[in-house]
């Protein structure tokens, strides 16, 4: 999944949750290679939210199917977030730079 500028509400509905979806009806769990480009901009404060009102809970309601996720982003403040709160995510993180997204990849096909 590749975001820039700002994201919506409606792309986390419209976009990855779908996509989440399909994996999971897939595969049985998710493994996730999360790009942020240098152009993004923003999470809106609906998108931040979208998971949790009005009944979608699909990242909640899934947490033991979350194998491995790779964040690929040169963008600062959002790599010391992910290194503040990674723990929080469910399953296995790793941060990766843009110039290493093969590796990201690979590191989120790999594993249990």
């Amino acid at each position: 999944m590749r975001v820039w500028g700002e994201v919506t509400r409606e792309d986390y509905t419209d976009g990855l949750m779908p996509a989440l979806q399909e994996a999971v009806d897939t595969d049985g769990e998710l493994r996730l290679v999360f790009q942020i480009g240098p152009d993004f901009d923003k999470f809106t404060a609906g998108m931040m939210g979208a998971d949790t009102t009005k009944g979608l809970s699909f990242g909640v309601g899934n947490w033991s199917k979350w194998r491995r996720m790779a964040v690929v982003t040169d963008v600062e403040w959002l790599r010391h977030a992910m290194q503040l709160f990674g723990w929080m995510t469910p399953g296995e993180q790793r941060l990766f730079s843009l110039a290493e997204l093969d590796q990201a990849k690979e590191w989120a096909a790999q594993g249990q």
